[in-house]
């Protein structure tokens, strides 16, 4: 598994002996070296949560930029978990025979708004133009719809090229291209659509009134876990939704930062200005209680289905499989919700 050698990992192995510590290592990935991604597993680690649960030996197995080795290492069962696999590749992957299933959230939207330069008025402004984007992923998924939606085709009647900064995860470095005029939109949290109107940007387009509440990335997990060893599922589970209740409390900030610096995080300056902004888009984005909008998986199979990356056979029944998230969120006193 050639693939699979740029691999970075953290472990938290049992130090004596419990009646936990028989258990198989729990090996759980993310497919991005970004703190963003993989923050939920190191509070855990840090804050015992694992251990509460009786989870002794757990290793997070990141998989940097690599999506695609992500998945065949789920797939092949060498990982148990994916804390952060696109949604729409989870169900190719399934669709393909992959016993892997949605058990979870990662976060409990990713919608976003469109705005646009001062003299703009609408999307259809962007016609023959110039949209300027980052890696290929959910954003540009949900673009490509966007599009769609004004009778214009992503990458013909609008010309696509990547964002000028030369660090492809600099937020703050993006809204002053931006403003700088150095590209045409911009696209922001949902929650701070009235901070860019009363600067007098226009909004072009906005996610939460177009789609449902959108799921990107998703929890994976192969069916041997789902199946096998389902009260393992559901201990991880609880210790992923107790660190995200962590994450989300705000006077936690400083903190996350120490247990992220301690894990190799936060070493350059981009990363150190923009986290700040990004610690706000968990506090809003994350699911504290476990939560989860089944409409927006829902989305995604329909826009695949219809864009023929997806077969008919593909229902949201057969992709998730939620009941250890529900009886996680029954343990810790939370009434089980699809919203």
């Amino acid at each position: 598994m050639a693939a699979f050698s740029n691999c970075v990992s953290w472990l938290q192995s049992a130090s004596i002996p419990s009646r936990a510590s028989s258990r198989a290592r729990l090996r759980i990935s993310s497919a991005h070296h970004e703190w963003n991604h993989d923050v939920q597993v190191l509070v855990a680690m840090d804050k015992g949560y694992f251990k509460e649960e009786e989870l002794e030996d757990v290793e997070l197995i990141v998989f940097p930029g690599d999506e695609a080795a992500q998945l065949e290492a789920l797939a092949n069962g060498f990982l148990d978990i994916a804390i952060d696999p696109l949604i729409h590749r989870v169900l190719a992957a399934q669709d393909q025979g992959a016993d892997i299933y949605i058990v979870g959230p990662r976060r409990k939207m990713h919608s976003f708004v469109i705005f646009g330069q001062k003299w703009m008025k609408s999307i259809e402004d962007l016609r023959g133009r110039t949209l300027h984007v980052g890696n290929e992923g959910e954003v540009t998924q949900q673009l490509r719809r966007i599009l769609i939606l004004a009778g214009m085709e992503y990458g013909k009647d609008v010309k696509i090229a990547r964002r000028p900064n030369k660090n492809m995860h600099d937020l703050e470095g993006f809204r002053q291209s931006f403003i700088r005029e150095e590209t045409l939109t911009v696209n922001v949290h949902p929650w701070e659509t009235e901070e860019w109107s009363r600067k007098g940007y226009p909004v072009l387009a906005d996610t939460t009134k177009l789609f449902a509440p959108r799921q990107d990335r998703v929890v994976g997990a192969t069916g041997s876990l789902v199946n096998g060893r389902p009260d393992t599922l559901k201990a991880f589970l609880k210790s992923y939704i107790k660190a995200s209740r962590f994450i989300v409390n705000r006077e936690n900030s400083e903190e996350i930062k120490g247990i992220l610096e301690r894990a190799g995080f936060l070493t350059d300056e981009v990363d150190r200005r923009n986290f700040p902004k990004v610690m706000e888009g968990q506090w809003h984005r994350l699911s504290p209680d476990g939560s989860f909008p089944l409409e927006g998986v829902e989305q995604v199979i329909k826009e695949q289905k219809e864009a023929g990356n997806i077969s008919a056979k593909v229902e949201l029944e057969k992709v998730v499989r939620l009941a250890p998230l529900y009886q996680a969120q029954k343990e810790l006193g939370i009434e089980p919700s699809q919203n």
